[in-house]
């Protein structure tokens, strides 16, 4: 694999994961906080990516 697909790769496992985490701790009831938290991180990593991918047509 090529680099550019493997940090896609990465980036993509990673929004999920945090979309998970954020779910998780969403119904937890008890966690508000961390839901916020996890539901910032993964609109973060979706911006990154978008970037990203922008970033690599051009290369």
């Amino acid at each position: 694999m090529s680099l550019k697909i493997m940090h896609i790769v990465l980036v993509i496992m990673s929004m999920i994961l945090s979309a998970f985490f954020s779910y998780t701790m969403f119904n937890n009831h008890d966690t508000t906080f961390l839901a916020v938290v996890g539901a910032i991180a993964t609109l973060s990593l979706l911006y990154y990516f978008l970037i990203i991918l922008k970033k690599f047509k051009t290369i």
